[in-house]
C-alpha cells in the first residue's frame, strides 16, 4: 500500500534551483535512507513533506489521515522538554520513548534543558518524537552526538516502530542496519536503489562501470564511423575527379557517367553515415561523471620502537566524578585502534593525557620518545582573518611543493580554492583542511577525535579510504561506527571504570556488543 506520493516536486531559491521535478513514492512500513551531497536539498525536502515549507510546483499526496512527524537536525531542547512533559502529565506514557532519565523526567526544568549536551539533546528530541508515534516519520540526523550504546538504542527503537520512515543521516552504520531502500538526490533528480547503504554503494559503482563501458563502446563506434565517413568522402572526391579525365581509349563518356554515379553514391552514403554518427553521439551522451578518487598518503617516514604508547595502572578523576583507574594497555606501531565508550567516559581526557596537556592522578602513561602524537581534536576554531587558505597553510607548513599541492587538490582544494579568505570556509571544508594539515606533516602517530564531524557521505568515504591505506599508527575516536568498522584492527574500550585493550577488530567487537 502506497502511503506517500511525491509528484514532480520542485523548489528554488533566489540564487539557485535546489530541487527539480522529484517524483517518488513510499509503501507502508518502508524505511528509506535519503542521501546526497551537502546542500543538495535533503533537509528542504523533509521540511516540505512535513508541511513546514511550500514547494514551488508539484504535489505531495498522503494516504488517508496519516500523521506526519518531523525530527529536526537541531532541535530546541526547551520545546522538546516541555512537549514531552506535557505528554507524561496527560497520562501518555510512551512505550517507545527513550528518555534522559525515565524516573527523573519531571525534575528537568527549561533552564536545565539549555545545559544538556549534544547527545542528551538528541535523546530528548527522540523521546518526544517517538512519544507522538507518527505514521510517517521524517528523521534528520537522528544519531547526532550519540555514542555506541546510543546509536544501538536508536536502531532498536526504530526497528521496533511500525511507522514509515525517511531518514537523512551521515551515519552509514545506521543506514546499513536499518533501511531497505536508498533515495539519492543529485543534480539530475532523484534515484532509487534497493537495499541498505552498502548495497547502494555497490550498485551505484556497478551502474557507473556499466555506463563507462557503454560510453567507451559508443565512442569506439563513433571513431570507426568517422574513419568510414572520411574514407567514403575521399573515394567520392577521387571518383568525381576521375569522371573529368579522358580514358586512354578515348571513349570517355560512358566511363565519366559511371564514375559520376559512383561519386554520387559514395557522397550519399557518407551523408547517411553522418546522420548515423549524430544519432550515435546522442545515444552515447556525455561521459559519465566519476567521483574523485582521493589517494591520501599519510606516510610516517621514521621507524623506531615497536610500542608507541603504554599505560601502567593509569587513573584519572575529577572532583565531580571518577573517569577510570588501574588501566593497563598499549598501542603497537602501525596498529589502527578504535577508542570507544559512552559519552563522558573520558575519551577526550585520555587524548589530552597522551598530549601531555593533563597529568594522570595515578599510574604512568608512556609515549615513545621517538614520536610526537599529532592530534586533530573536536574543537575547530575559525581560521585567522586576513589570510587566504594558501597563506595560512604556507605559514603553518612552509612553502608548498608540487606534491603538497597535489595532496590538497585530492582533498578538494584547487588552486582557485586556496585563494579564498581563510575565515569564510564552511565547517566541512575546515575539517578537510585540518586533515590535509595532518597529511602534510608526515607524522607517524595520528590521533583523530571525531574527524567526520561536518563531513558529507562522500567526504567520509574518502577519509575512510585514506585511513585504510595509512602506514602511520592511528588512534581513532569517532561516533561513526562504519568508519571504525572499516578501519580499526584493535579496540580500546571503557569498561567498568577501566580502559581495556581488546585483541580484535572493531567489526568483531561490534558484533560482540550487538549480541549482548
Amino acid at each position: 500500500m502506497t502511503v506517500l506520493q511525491v509528484l514532480h516536486l520542485s523548489k528554488s531559491y533566489t540564487d539557485r534551483c535546489l530541487l527539480q521535478d522529484l517524483t517518488f513514492s513510499l509503501g507502508a512500513g518502508e524505511r528509506v535512507g535519503l542521501v546526497g551531497n551537502n546542500g543538495c536539498g535533503k533537509t528542504t525536502l523533509l521540511r516540505m513533506l512535513a508541511g513546514q515549507e511550500v514547494p514551488d510546483s508539484g504535489e505531495i499526496r498522503l494516504a488517508g489521515h496519516l500523521r506526519v512527524g518531523y525530527l529536526a537536525q537541531l532541535p530546541d531542547p526547551r520545546t522538546e522538554l516541555a512537549s514531552l512533559k506535557a505528554q507524561h502529565q496527560a497520562g501518555e506514557k510512551p512505550h517507545l520513548a527513550w528518555t534522559l532519565h525515565p524516573d527523573g523526567l519531571e525534575e528537568r526544568t527549561a533552564e536545565q534543558a539549555d545545559t544538556l549536551s549534544g547527545g542528551e539533546r538528541t535523546r530528548l528530541a527522540l523521546s518526544r518524537f517517538l512519544a507522538s508515534a507518527p505514521d510517517i516519520m521524517l528523521l534528520d540526523e537522528p544519531t547526532n552526538n550519540l555514542d555506541l550504546d546510543g546509536i544501538q538504542a536508536v536502531i532498536r527503537l526504530l526497528e521496533a516502530s511500525p511507522g514509515t520512515m525517511i531518514i537523512v543521516s551521515h551515519d552509514r552504520y545506521l543506514l546499513d542496519q536499518l533501511v531497505t531502500r536508498i533515495l539519492e538526490i543529485d543534480n539530475t533528480g532523484i534515484r532509487s536503489y534497493t537495499g541498505n547503504y552498502s548495497r547502494y554503494r555497490e550498485e551505484k559503482e556497478r551502474l557507473l562501470q556499466e555506463n563507462l563501458q557503454r560510453y567507451a563502446e559508443g565512442r569506439k563506434q563513433q571513431r570507426q564511423l568517422q574513419t568510414e565517413i572520411a574514407q567514403k568522402r575521399q573515394w567520392a572526391d577521387k571518383a568525381h575527379r576521375d569522371s573529368t579525365k579522358m580514358d586512354s581509349s578515348g571513349n570517355k563518356m560512358g566511363l565519366k557517367e559511371y564514375k559520376r554515379v559512383k561519386a554520387g553514391k559514395l557522397a550519399r552514403k557518407a551523408k547517411q553515415d553522418m546522420r548515423r554518427l549524430e544519432r550515435l553521439k546522442q545515444e552515447t551522451g556525455p561521459k559519465p561523471k566519476t567521483e574523485l578518487k582521493t589517494t591520501i598518503a599519510f606516510d610516517g617516514q621514521e621507524r623506531h620502537g615497536k610500542r608507541m604508547l603504554e599505560a601502567v595502572g593509569l587513573g584519572k578523576a575529577y572532583p565531580s566524578r571518577p573517569l577510570f583507574s588501574d588501566s593497563h594497555f598499549f598501542i603497537l606501531r602501525g596498529e589502527k585502534v578504535a577508542l570507544t565508550g559512552p559519552n563522558g567516559c573520558g575519551k577526550t581526557t585520555l587524548v589530552r593525557l597522551i598530549q601531555g596537556l593533563e597529568q594522570p592522578d595515578s599510574g604512568r602513561l608512556l609515549v615513545s620518545p621517538s614520536c610526537t602524537p599529532v592530534v586533530m581534536g573536536q574543537t575547530l576554531d575559525k581560521l585567522p582573518a586576513g589570510h587566504t587558505l594558501l597563506s595560512y597553510l604556507s605559514g603553518k607548513l612552509g612553502k608548498l611543493d608540487g606534491t603538497d599541492r597535489a595532496t590538497l587538490e585530492q582533498m578538494g582544494f584547487t588552486s582557485e580554492h586556496l585563494l579564498l579568505p581563510a575565515d569564510r570556509i564552511s565547517p566541512g571544508e575546515l575539517v578537510r583542511l585540518r586533515i590535509a594539515e595532518l597529511i602534510l606533516t608526515h607524522q607517524d602517530f595520528l590521533i583523530l577525535d571525531e574527524p567526520t564531524n561536518y563531513l558529507d557521505l562522500r567526504a567520509r568515504e574518502q577519509l575512510e579510504q585514506a585511513l585504510v591505506q595509512v602506514q602511520a599508527t592511528l588512534l581513532l575516536v569517532s561516533h561513526d561506527l562504519y568508519l571504525q568498522k572499516a578501519v580499526c584492527d584493535k579496540v580500546l574500550t571503557f569498561s567498568k571504570g577501566r580502559i581495556v585493550r581488546r585483541e580484535e577488530s572493531f567489526a568483531d567487537y561490534l558484533e560482540h556488543v550487538r549480541a549482548l
